[in-house]
């Protein structure tokens, strides 16, 4: 078999603590998935839009959707502590016993409904101009890190770094935040290294309301409220 120049996956476990269900909660009038799906398949860039999962309910929704998913993958590989890391290596070791291993690997959260066909394609573009090992989509810090506070046992606060007290905002280096949505991997630097981030990843930024993080209730509250302001945005240019 010829392996493809660029695949993607999608991990998506059943299990969801805080949100149940999460992954195929409905999320303006489609499961939260199926944004993801979408997105992948706008970028055109693959051939087949790839589900790994757990759990029977996730497969028939994403095969519903016109994903694919070939199998289900152990539970144990399916645990709250269990890491992208740990799936992504499964999917590479049943890629190369398919005999159809990728170059580059596409890693797109199930939790994105912000992600775009346009935003994939870009931080693929950058994986290669930049022969990354990875590539990530981040959004700048909205204030610095290096001025954290830290809750204390007895309720306090208290500065994380107190000897960054006096130091001027304009002073401290650049930081960004992983948007929790999208990674291209090189897949042969990756089984050799199978970090999503080492110190050959590369950033895609993108505004910070194009993200949100999805673990809470309020965090998908505040992701409805940030997508009805986008769509609103977006209906004004159009007129």
């Amino acid at each position: 078999m010829i392996s493809p120049e660029c695949m993607v996956v999608i991990p998506a476990r059943g299990g969801s603590k805080r949100i149940p269900q999460k992954n195929i909660r409905l999320f303006f009038g489609q499961p939260l998935i199926g944004w993801s799906i979408a997105a992948a398949r706008e970028s055109g860039l693959f051939d087949t839009v790839y589900v790994s999962t757990d759990d029977e309910t996730v497969a028939k929704t994403a095969r519903d959707l016109d994903a694919e998913v070939p199998f289900l993958r152990p539970s144990e590989l399916s645990e709250d502590f269990t890491g992208t890391d740990a799936v992504l290596t499964h999917w590479l070791k049943w890629l190369e016993a398919a005999g159809c291993l990728p170059k580059y690997l596409c890693c797109v959260y199930p939790t994105a409904p912000f992600l775009t066909g346009a935003v994939i394609q870009g931080s693929y573009e950058v994986m290669c101009q930049q022969k990354a090992h990875s590539v990530l989509i981040a959004i700048s810090s909205a204030m610095t890190p290096w001025r954290a506070l830290k809750c204390e046992a007895d309720g306090r606060v208290a500065y994380q770094w107190p000897e960054h007290y006096s130091t001027r905002s304009q002073d401290f280096p650049k930081t960004c935040q992983d948007a929790n949505q999208c990674y291209w991997l090189d897949v042969e630097s990756y089984r050799n290294d199978p970090r999503l981030i080492n110190e050959n990843t590369f950033p895609f930024f993108i505004p910070r309301w194009d993200a949100q993080d999805i673990n809470t209730d309020e965090d998908w509250e505040m992701a409805e409220r940030l997508f009805e302001l986008n769509q609103k945005k977006e209906q004004a240019h159009g007129q």
